[in-house]
Order: C-alpha cells, then structure tokens, then sequence
C-alpha cells in the first residue's frame, strides 16, 4: 500500500510542479497589473493637482486684474509645491535685465540673493 501512495504522490510531483509554475506566472502578471495601475494613478493625480493649480492661479488674475504681484505669487508657489521643491524665485527679462518678481520659501537662501535687477550672463554666481 506504501509504494502506490509512494507512487500516486510521485506522479502528482510534476502536476504541482506545474501549478507553482502557473502561479508564478498570475502573481508576476498581477504584480505588473499593479504597477501599471499605480503609473496611471500616479499621472491621474499628477494631472489633477496641475489642473487645480492651474484653476487657482485663474482666480488670483480674475481677482487681481492690472496688478501682476499677486499673480506671481501664486504662480510661484504653486509650481514650488507642484515640483515639491523647498524655494522658488521667478523673474522677468525685460530685454535688459532680470528682475525678481516674486520668491517662495527657504528664507535664508533668498536673503543671499540680490533683490536688483541683475544684467544676463553666463553662469550666473551667488
């Protein structure tokens, strides 16, 4: 009796050999299913904070209409938290120099940079 349950267990040997294979294979393709699913949400919600800061940067021009300060404040610090950096500095170019219109967080890395117009060059120091 030992040696056919010996041998029934044998020729179930490749039958589960085959399903831990086929296993492999589902968690391997659910694994991938999550990935993909988890870059999607990513860019979903990636998207979806752009557009909001998009919206809210509209309403600050909407509310502020002929005065660009508050429109570049708000620029700035929502691309600073879109991109998830600690500062920020935006500045316009007249045709002649740069000029610093608005600058966001890490105050002690602001206070080393000049607040005048600054002439273009390359390589810019501080």
């Amino acid at each position: 009796m030992g040696a056919t349950r010996d041998s029934a267990l044998a020729d179930l040997q490749p039958v589960l050999a085959d399903l831990q294979r086929e296993l492999a294979e589902c968690r391997a393709q659910r694994d991938a299913a999550l990935a993909r699913e988890a870059a999607v949400v990513a860019e979903r919600d990636a998207a979806l904070a752009r557009e909001i800061a998009t919206a809210e940067v509209l309403q600050v021009i909407n509310a502020s209409p002929g005065d660009l300060a508050p429109v570049f404040d708000a620029m700035l610090e929502r691309a600073t938290r879109l991109c998830e950096a600690t500062y920020g500095q935006l500045a316009t170019y007249d045709g002649e120099f740069f000029r610093f219109r608005a600058r966001h967080g890490a105050i002690s890395f602001m206070q080393q940079h000049p607040t005048e117009p600054l002439p273009p060059s390359r390589g810019i120091t501080w």
